[in-house]
C-alpha cells in the first residue's frame, strides 16, 4: 500500500550553533507498506518526487529487474488532480556517464511537455546499513525548474 501527501505546509525553527531561525516551506510526505524487500531478480529502484515551478508535481519511479525495467509515475496538476503515468507516458534514465550511483537523470513526460534534467548536489548521500541506499535533494532544470527528492537502491558504493 502506498500514499502521498504532496503539498504539506511546514513551519518551525532551526537552531544551529545557538542561533535560531524561523523556517517555512512545502513538504512531500509519502509512506509505503510492504511485506517484503526486493523480490528475486529485482536489483533496486529509482524514485523521484518533484515540485515544479509551474505548480505541478511529479512522482516517478522505476524498478530495475535482471531482464527488464518497470516504470510508472503520477502527474499532479497545480489544481491537485492526480493522473497515473504508465511506462508509455514517461522516460526516466540516468546520465549516460553515470558510474556506481547515478546522481544525474533525465525525465521526460511528452504528454505534458516535460523534459527535465535532475541533479543531486555534490556530496555523499549514501546511507549505509543492512540495505544501503542513496537519498538526496535534487534540483530540476530543463522545460521546468524546481526541486525535489531522489531515492536510489541497489547500486554499489563508489
Amino acid at each position: 500500500m502506498y500514499f502521498s501527501l504532496v503539498d504539506i505546509a511546514i513551519a518551525g525553527t532551526v537552531t544551529i550553533d545557538g542561533e535560531t531561525q524561523k523556517v517555512r516551506g512545502k513538504g512531500w510526505f509519502d509512506r509505503e507498506w510492504s511485506s517484503q524487500l526486493l523480490k528475486t531478480g529485482q536489483q533496486g529502484w529509482d524514485w523521484f518526487a518533484l515540485h515544479l515551478d509551474s505548480g505541478n508535481k511529479l512522482m516517478a519511479f522505476r524498478l530495475r529487474e535482471n531482464s527488464d525495467v518497470f516504470t510508472s509515475g503520477t502527474w499532479i496538476t497545480d489544481e491537485g488532480k492526480a493522473v497515473s503515468l504508465s511506462a508509455d507516458d514517461l522516460i526516466l534514465a540516468p546520465d549516460a556517464d553515470a558510474e556506481a550511483t547515478p546522481t544525474r537523470w533525465r525525465l521526460q513526460v511528452p504528454r505534458y511537455g516535460v523534459d527535465l534534467d535532475i541533479a543531486a548536489p555534490p556530496g555523499n548521500y549514501r546511507n549505509e546499513g543492512q540495505y544501503p541506499y542513496w537519498e538526496s535533494p535534487v534540483s530540476v532544470s530543463g522545460s521546468h525548474s524546481g526541486e525535489g527528492y531522489m531515492e536510489l537502491t541497489g547500486y554499489e558504493a563508489e
